[in-house]
């Protein structure tokens, strides 16, 4: 009887391999193996081999399961063909002899005879110690990436220069709230785009009344103001038609009307001033070179279907900058052409647009983080000749970038890297390319900071575990992190949160509709300034306020603002702990807001004459916090100064009301 060589594949307890994405997922194979996921074989032993005849066919089926050891404690099963037997003799020759979990599958035959399996060769690691792309040297130093490349950066805290010479707010410098709403919005909205839009929208009025028999009055920076303040408290209803708003009568028996008359800016005046809004000059007729017949066919047949798919309401691509910590937009720049983009500087557009973008903070030793747009090799080199630091995820393949050798790499456990520097002429790094394993591979390029170990990522997660009957488990997870990854994603986000902060809950875009697209960007860049307002308030004055409130509060200041009377000088004195706050006073009036600190109190007192006749005036108690003065009612304004526990001199306008005596 010939013998027949026993398939060890089909011997519990016996070695077998199989290749990794045969075994689990291939996100899960690429995440380990990087381009090796495909080809890359782990190991395993088998648990059980069970064999069913079909009776129909006469033919077997052997399922044979194996248990996969990945490394990092990560063990799976699963009924998946094993393509050969592990040959002790013949290791594979990688660099991590831990694999992932799968089990083999199923084999059909006459079940007559085993396969001879031959030994694998072995496997070698490709790498070599020095990676040349396109001209750039990397080099494997694990000592060098654990040194701070280029030097150290110290962190600095954000600031905003307010109006007044050499004066700085920062976070917590305004703890006492010296500064309204109103004024934390005109520090973020340019003096000089307030003067631009009264002039420019004062002429489209002009053209109005040239056109039309009607006299429409000129518009004050005041009234422009107040304007903002309408669009902002628009955001704050729900309506189908802009003119109801100004409706007095409730259309729901709970729900009041919205009585927008009592802003004192009419419909008609509000839909003249938007009719004439306009944030920059714009010409009366398009330019020949957008006007084109081929531009118009291109855009409608190229470019908005797939463009809507991605970005559903209407507007165009805007690329920005914006401080790490406080969030605050810092420079924008609209997305061009290629044709209008295109210059002949041997740049990448990626590159063009971050040195514009950072150009205003150039020799400040700031770190620059950004997102995979602005990722090369010769990004990092710019920004380094402009005195910046710089670091962004590769998502693509770049040129000088050692994406080959990283992708080759083996990495098993979340948290593990490895990565590669470049040297300068003197011998010391200045850039560095590595990769970081998280839920999946992320390649970085950065010439700041090092991969010394940093704060790790703490997640926290429900698991069920092993038994299928159990209750879940709140589980921490844990995964280290380099020091320059710590400070890449304190940072990232920083543009993605404004964005949500004026896209969801300011909502001007979605409130106040527009088919002009001049309009519709400027208004998005007026929302941006709102938010940035917030951010620089809330940093300020570390307020509990939430950003809902400061956007009604903000929204009444403007509605009731002094900007056209000038500002009125405020009483010297010092502020002590028993000065009431600040906030409740107007920053350019002094004057107390509407409602707070000084008011009248009714008394049913008449005046007396000579203490024998009665008066038809009624005797009215002036009162602001503890102290109280008697006043008469008279149909006039009256001006009264009150000393705030001895300290501090504030000058507040009384408006007596008449009242009414039958």
């Amino acid at each position: 009887m010939p013998t027949v060589d026993v398939d060890q594949r089909r011997v519990v307890g016996a070695r077998v391999k199989a290749k990794a994405v045969h075994v689990t997922s291939e996100s899960e194979a690429a995440r380990r193996y990087g381009q090796l996921s495909k080809t890359k074989m782990v190991f395993g032993t088998v648990l059980s081999v069970d064999t069913a005849v079909n009776p129909t066919t006469n033919r077997s089926t052997t399922t044979v399961v194996a248990e996969y050891d990945f490394g990092g404690a990560c063990v799976r099963q699963s009924p998946n063909e094993p393509t050969g037997t592990y040959n002790d003799d013949n290791p594979t020759g990688t660099n991590n002899h831990n694999a992932s979990v799968a089990s083999p599958g199923a084999f059909a035959g006459n079940n007559q005879g085993a396969v001879n399996v031959y030994p694998v060769a072995p496997m070698l690691d490709p790498r070599p110690v020095r990676q040349n792309c396109h001209g750039t040297e990397w080099r494997e130093s694990d000592p060098n990436t654990l040194l701070e490349v280029n030097g150290t950066v110290p962190h600095r805290s954000w600031s905003v220069r307010t109006t007044i010479a050499g004066e700085t707010i920062g976070p917590g410098d305004d703890i006492q709230q010296r500064l309204s709403r109103l004024d934390y919005f005109l520090l973020m909205f340019p003096p000089s785009q307030l003067t631009l839009m009264h002039l420019l929208m004062n002429e489209e009025i002009q053209k109005i009344n040239t056109l039309t028999p009607a006299t429409h009055q000129a518009m004050t920076k005041g009234e422009l103001l107040k304007f903002f303040g309408v669009i902002i408290l628009c955001t704050k209803f729900e309506f189908g038609n802009r003119a109801s708003l100004w409706s007095r009568t409730a259309k729901f028996k709970y729900i009041p009307a919205p009585c927008f008359g009592d802003t004192r800016m009419s419909r008609t005046r509000f839909d003249l001033l938007f009719r004439c809004l306009r944030f920059s000059y714009q010409p009366a007729f398009r330019p020949i070179g957008m006007a084109h017949e081929t531009f118009r066919w291109m855009l409608v047949d190229d470019v908005v279907d797939s463009f809507n798919k991605m970005k559903p309401e209407a507007g165009c691509e805007v690329q920005h900058a914006a401080d790490g910590e406080s969030g605050v937009i810092l420079r924008l720049t609209l997305v061009k052409t290629e044709l209008e983009a295109r210059e002949d500087d041997g740049l990448t557009l990626g590159t063009r647009v971050a040195k514009y973008l950072v150009e205003p903070w150039a020799r400040t030793d700031r770190i620059v983080c950004g997102d995979s747009f602005f990722a090369s090799v010769a990004t990092a080199k710019e920004l380094k000749s402009m005195g910046l630091r710089f670091i962004c995820v590769v998502k693509n393949s770049s040129s000088h970038y050692p994406m080959t050798w990283l992708l080759s790499l083996e990495l098993s456990n979340r948290g593990d890297h490895k990565g590669l520097v470049h040297l300068d002429n003197d011998g010391n790094p200045d850039m560095m390319a590595f990769v970081w394993v998280d839920r999946e591979r992320r390649y970085f390029i950065s010439n700041c900071s090092s991969l010394v170990e940093g704060d790790p990522h703490v997640r926290n997660r429900w698991r069920q575990g092993d038994d299928m009957e159990a209750e879940t488990e709140r589980e921490e997870l844990t995964v280290p992190t380099p020091k320059v990854c710590n400070i890449y994603y304190d940072t990232c986000a920083a543009i993605d949160q404004n964005n949500r902060h004026r896209q969801d809950n300011l909502q001007i875009e979605r409130k106040i509709e527009t088919k002009n697209w001049a309009t519709r960007v400027g208004t998005t860049i007026l929302g941006m300034c709102i938010v940035d307002a917030w951010l620089v308030y809330k940093g300020a004055t570390g307020t509990s306020e939430t950003q809902s409130e400061f956007y009604s509060w903000l929204a009444e200041e403007l509605l009731d603002n002094s900007y056209d009377k000038g500002p009125i000088r405020r009483s010297t004195g010092s502020v002590t702990e028993a000065s009431p706050p600040q906030h409740l006073f107007d920053s350019r009036t002094g004057a107390g807001r509407s409602g707070i600190q000084a008011h009248l109190t009714p008394t049913k007192r008449k005046r007396k004459v000579k203490g024998v006749i009665m008066q038809k005036q009624f005797y009215q108690a002036y009162a602001m916090m503890s102290h109280w003065t008697p006043r008469l009612s008279n149909r006039k304004c009256g001006f009264a100064t009150q000393n705030m526990a001895g300290t501090v001199l504030l000058s507040i306008w009384l408006h007596a009301i008449p009242l009414n005596t039958h």
